[in-house]
C-alpha cells in the first residue's frame, strides 16, 4: 500500500486502511485494465507491465483488498498501465 496514491479513487479495503498508504512517493492509481474494449473494475486494481517480453508477460498489481504487491501473467492484448522512469 506504500505504492498507492489518491485514497479517494480506491475502493474501500485493506489497501487504503493501511497506515503506510501512499508513503513511498510512487502514487499508483487504480486504472485497472482494459480487455475487449472495456475497462474492468475501475477503482479496485492497478496493473503495470514489466519489461519482460514473454509469450504472456508479467504485470505487477496492487489490489484494493490487500497491502501486498502481486504479479500475474497477462496476454498482450490486455490494456495495462505503463510507468516510465527517467534515468538521471
Amino acid at each position: 500500500s506504500k505504492l498507492a496514491g489518491r485514497m479517494d479513487l480506491w475502493w474501500n479495503g485493506d489497501l487504503d486502511r493501511d497506515a503506510e498508504f501512499g508513503t513511498s512517493g510512487f502514487q499508483a492509481l487504480p486504472g485497472s485494465h482494459r480487455y475487449n474494449g472495456y475497462f474492468n473494475n475501475l477503482g479496485s486494481n492497478a496493473y503495470f507491465w514489466t519489461s519482460s517480453a514473454l509469450t504472456y508477460p508479467w504485470v505487477r498489481r496492487l489490489l484494493y483488498n490487500t497491502t501486498q504487491v502481486g504479479r500475474s501473467d497477462v496476454p498482450h492484448n490486455y490494456g495495462i498501465s505503463v510507468r516510465c522512469i527517467k534515468d538521471d
